[in-house]
């Protein structure tokens, strides 16, 4: 199993017309997630600081200081949140807590980090070498990002119409954001695992 794992609870998959209705014109879900999105932006700034700087004191010391490795866990946790209501993976509004442990808001994330972490890596990582290897990745989530937003879209009406979200289409977009995790986490320099091409 890869460290990085994020789900999120279909449960009978019953979702809100209301939201879906919403989700139709995707500008007003977005807007809805403004004050989230605004949060979220200045958070992604001090991660992207913290993770280079992180690079540095890996490559010194072999391991990622825990508060920033929190920090980085958090804020992923929360944008996560985010995106499973913009998606209609779950109803609840999120709720604006830097916290990991995600509150009881149906969707989990879970991190096995290891101690020691790679110097090579990190070394990668000061140089900008470590996203030349995530190239791969990002092309295949670039395409899979179009399908996510589509599929979501079309769910949108299938939920306005018969109030719940097809299983096989929440998986599919629930894989996508798994993958997305996974590799953000990578390249923050949380976990040192190369990440699978793989939605499971």
């Amino acid at each position: 199993m890869y460290p990085v794992n994020w789900t999120a609870e279909y449960g009978d998959g019953t979702r809100s017309r209301g939201f879906a209705a919403a989700g139709i014109i995707p500008w007003i879900k977005q807007l809805l997630l403004l004050p989230h999105l605004i949060i979220l932006m200045f958070l992604g700034i001090a991660v992207a600081f913290g993770a280079y700087v992180g690079y540095w004191i890996v490559a010194i010391t072999g391991r990622l200081p825990a508060g920033l490795s929190k920090l980085i866990q958090d804020t992923t946790a929360w944008s996560m949140r985010t995106n499973a209501w913009f998606f209609s993976l779950a109803d609840p509004y999120p709720p604006f807590v830097l916290d990991g442990g995600d509150n009881g808001y149906p969707t989990e994330l879970s991190v096995d980090e290891p101690p020691e972490k790679s110097r090579g890596w990190a070394l990668l990582g000061i140089f900008f070498l470590k996203f030349l290897a995530a190239i791969p990745h990002m092309i295949v989530i670039y395409f899979l990002g179009i399908a996510a937003f589509l599929g979501a879209w079309v769910g949108f009406w299938i939920v306005l119409f018969t109030g719940s979200m097809p299983k096989g289409l929440f998986d599919f977009i629930v894989g996508y954001h798994r993958w997305t995790t996974r590799l953000g986490l990578w390249i923050a320099g949380v976990v040192d695992e190369y990440p699978p091409f793989s939605l499971d």
